[in-house]
């Protein structure tokens, strides 16, 4: 369960709602529910990297 980066919004992958707490607040989040990155920065919530892709060996 994570928060995917697709362009400039994040998408919250998981099966189950996500809960953000923010002071004495919580926001739930729902699958498929995007978010813009600036806002995600604001409130702390940050992506998973993306894959790293296996580099290119020469033999």
């Amino acid at each position: 369960m994570s928060w995917k980066r697709e362009g400039e919004e994040l998408v919250w992958t998981g099966r189950e709602p996500y809960r953000h707490t923010v002071g004495d607040r919580a926001v739930l989040y729902y699958p498929g529910e995007r978010i813009a990155v600036e806002r995600a920065e604001v409130l702390g919530i940050r992506a998973e990297p993306p894959p790293r892709k296996p580099e290119d060996k020469e033999d």
